[in-house]
């Protein structure tokens, strides 16, 4: 069976959400050999867990470089016989505190081809719950959804299930008033958080105040912040449509997709929020990811920071 026919049952599709997608990505959290096709098959590459002498502390595996890991764990040999930077990953990494917060705002409920960005969202934190869980890192959730916020704690496989019903009930309450929703709301830093944890902050940011977000996450209360974005193709590029009704609030407005000075200044903003993005999680130590919702595979995830 090739990587894509493997990797087919995970397909994020449609405008609903159901459970049983949801419990199904356990099976490719437990299993990354699915997606991380260009890791060693014969376990040169670090897999097998065994002990890094001199650090205290026991080594797991190697993974890719990504933005903000500590360059001192760069394995130098791999590295050169890799022709790409690869670190080591030690024991206390596995198990550092994840937080994920998942902002379901109004721009989210939208998409032109294949699945709603919000569709897309849900799937990515079921991963990481599931991806967390298996790793044994402790796990909080947010779900916001206009101004309804749910926090779970997530430490075993019953835990998980629910938090998956939780994101499908939270998917639910979106499609049902989606459509009276002003902006994001914003983020307000648990005072009951008192470890740093790695923050994931999954969103379009269409509707987000990123300064008041970048000022929302205290430095020194967390380790990093990695941003995951998805957008909609919709989201970077007008199509060549002429008129085109846009609604918000039970009003409608028309922009020329045809003019190119509007086009122009739409891809502009596009790039400008990628890149504020892009310089918060370099800020705080982390990544930013942006996915174009019309073209993510689940292979891409081995650029996530898991």
């Amino acid at each position: 069976m090739n990587a894509s026919a493997a990797i087919e049952p995970f397909a994020i599709k449609g405008a609903d959400v159901d459970v049983a997608s949801l419990l199904q990505l356990q099976l490719l959290a437990h299993d990354t050999a699915r997606l991380f096709n260009d890791r060693t098959r014969s376990r040169k590459a670090g897999d097998q867990r065994s002990k890094f002498r001199g650090q205290g502390r026991e080594f797991i595996e190697m993974k890719h470089y990504q933005m903000g890991d500590d360059v001192r764990r760069i394995d130098w040999k791999l590295t050169a016989r890799k022709q790409q930077p690869f670190v080591r990953v030690m024991e206390e990494d596995r198990h550092a505190e994840q937080a994920i917060w998942l902002n379901l705002s109004s721009s989210c409920f939208f998409g032109t081809q294949r699945c709603l960005k919000s569709v897309m969202l849900v799937h990515w934190a079921a991963f990481l719950v599931w991806r967390f869980l298996h790793l044994k890192h402790p796990l909080r959730i947010i779900i916001q959804v206009g101004n309804t916020s749910k926090e779970l704690t997530v430490s075993n496989k019953a835990q998980a299930a629910f938090a998956c019903q939780t994101l499908i009930e939270c998917h639910d309450l979106l499609a049902s008033q989606f459509k009276i929703f002003d902006s994001a709301p914003s983020f307000n830093w648990p005072t009951h958080w008192h470890s740093r944890p790695n923050l994931w902050v999954l969103s379009d940011f269409l509707q987000d105040d990123l300064d008041e977000l970048q000022m929302s996450i205290p430095y020194e209360r967390v380790n990093r912040v990695n941003l995951l974005q998805v957008t909609d193709q919709f989201d970077l590029q007008y199509p060549k449509a002429g008129q085109l009704a846009v609604s918000h609030n039970n009003k409608t407005t028309f922009i020329n997709a045809s003019n190119q000075q509007a086009r122009s200044q739409h891809e502009q903003q596009a790039l400008e929020l990628q890149n504020k993005l892009s310089e918060i999680a370099v800020g705080f130590n982390g990544q930013f990811i942006h996915s174009i919702s019309q073209q993510f595979q689940w292979q891409d995830v081995s650029q996530w920071s898991i």
